[in-house]
């Protein structure tokens, strides 16, 4: 049995037992996809730097089941209604326990490179260059 410590206080003071989930002696890996699931549940929007950046380092990425996000990120995330809290619990469990998935994360991350600054500018440089040979 493990020594109780001020995170098992602080759940136990706000009542939050049964909603938190415990990884004992989680692995870096786990830690690492863990981090990268958090941070994604957005009501009104998909794009962000948060999500680009994962996916461009090959991390996966649980996102908020709107049109927006399904229209921007494909099929390179998975998606969980972002109304429903357990809904999202169960993506990000399913996304942990997935084994690294070499596919999954090079999708992720030929996604990403598509919007990387270096795209972005040569994008705009041969747009004006077309511009200024149509003129």
């Amino acid at each position: 049995m493990r020594k109780r410590d001020d995170v098992d206080a602080i759940i136990e003071t706000l009542g939050l037992r049964e909603r938190v989930i415990e990884i004992p002696e989680a692995s870096d890996m786990e830690i690492r996809n863990l981090l990268s699931c958090l941070s994604s549940r957005h009501l009104l929007k998909a794009s962000g730097y948060r999500p680009w950046k994962r996916l461009w380092h090959g991390l996966p990425v649980v996102c908020s089941d709107i049109p927006v996000a399904r229209e921007v990120y494909g099929d390179v995330v998975r998606y969980a209604n972002p109304w429903d809290p357990a809904d999202f619990a169960r993506a990000i469990r399913m996304t942990l326990r997935e084994p690294e998935n070499a596919e999954r994360r090079e999708a992720g991350r030929k996604w990403a490179l598509q919007y990387s600054r270096e795209v972005g500018i040569r994008n705009y440089i041969s747009l004006f260059r077309c511009c200024i040979q149509e003129g």
